[in-house]
């Protein structure tokens, strides 16, 4: 039953190809028949420039003879003559605009044959129950997703949408370590395993895999050691500046401006500017604006904003134990490192 039930889902995506691939098929063909159309008015426009050019110099002809056999028209004819010069110049720079964009468009009408025969084969495959590979050089059509969807649809894109937020911590890991994240590569063995198409062998993969983990474990570590030190200097650093103040859980706070009074109480609800730096040095967020009520803040931001008032602004450190963890968030915050948070009070209803 598994195995009926995986070929139901095969021949669902294989019929959702064919269906996208016969309406890129159909928006070919019509886009071909489109420039065929422009093709021929094109000719046209140039035969049409032709025949006029030629009307052109035959009338030039006339009135040279009739220049050399009229003298006392010289005067008209010479104007005559140099205005139809004039149209025939004009004309001729509109000849060689067609001829360009007749040429653009057989070049173009070549491409999009090519790309509907393409699209033609892969079709003739997906009717004949094989799904086709992408052809290098040919774009795969980006599928539509909205909310008008269907439910498994919508959950198989958010599915996907998580793998590219793993994709993305996977990279932030692999930059920590002097690697590179090969895209390509990633998605190739993502479909490969979907498909279950790989191109290495299971042992090949799991010593990949093993190495990778062992040089992260090792420099993980090394990196939760080394900031672990650091944060103890900071911290020990944070606790003797004066009116600096230890709280239960092992957070430090120092108020820098007590602000305006009254002062906050549980019951308001404030607005804050917030500013997090970690102890390594990066920069989490910049003045960064949030309005909330003082009774949903945690424990620790209570107790601070709870001795201040409007314009007042405090500091505190937060060990990782309290912040994002001792082990911190991999591709995110280094393990072990302490979050400064710069608070300040910059509305209160």
């Amino acid at each position: 039953m598994k195995e009926v039930d995986a070929l139901k889902a095969q021949l669902s995506a294989l019929n959702l190809q064919k269906a996208t691939l016969e309406t890129r098929l159909a928006e070919q063909e019509k886009q071909v028949s489109s420039e065929k159309v422009k093709s021929e008015i094109a000719q046209n426009q140039l035969e049409d420039a032709k025949k006029v050019i030629a009307s052109q110099e035959s009338l030039l002809a006339v009135q040279k003879n009739n220049a050399g056999s009229e003298k006392d028209k010289n005067g008209a004819l010479a104007t005559q003559l140099a205005t139809a010069g004039k149209a025939s110049e004009e004309l001729k720079k509109q000849l060689a605009q067609l001829q360009t964009q007749k040429a653009a468009l057989e070049e173009q009408q070549k491409t999009q044959s090519a790309s509907l025969a393409a699209l033609t084969a892969e079709n003739q495959k997906l009717k004949a129950g094989q799904a086709a590979p992408a052809k290098e050089g040919v774009d795969k059509q980006r599928m539509k997703i909205d909310k008008a969807a269907a439910k498994d649809t919508l959950t198989s894109y958010a599915i996907g949408s998580w793998y590219g937020d793993a994709a993305g911590r996977e990279k932030a890991k692999l930059d920590g370590l002097n690697k590179k994240l090969d895209l390509n590569a990633f998605m190739q063995g993502f479909n490969d395993k979907v498909n279950n198409n790989l191109q290495l062998a299971p042992a090949v993969l799991s010593k990949e895999l093993t190495t990778l983990d062992q040089v992260q474990k090792k420099q993980f570590v090394a990196t939760q050691s080394e900031n672990e030190k650091q944060s103890k200097a900071i911290m020990a650093k944070a606790a003797n500046e004066k009116g600096a103040k230890r709280l239960p859980e092992g957070a430090i706070y120092r108020i820098i401006q007590q602000g305006q009074t009254p002062l906050i109480t549980g019951q308001n609800e404030i607005m804050t500017e917030l500013s997090e730096v970690l102890g390594t040095g990066k920069v989490m967020s910049s003045k960064e604006v949030r309005a909330s009520r003082v009774k949903d803040l945690p424990p620790m931001f209570q107790t601070v904003v709870k001795k201040m008032g409007l314009g007042g602004e405090a500091k505190l450190h937060i060990p990782a134990k309290q912040a994002y963890g001792e082990a911190g968030v991999p591709g995110f915050v280094p393990p072990g490192t302490v979050s400064i948070i710069t608070i300040k009070i910059i509305g209160i209803k």
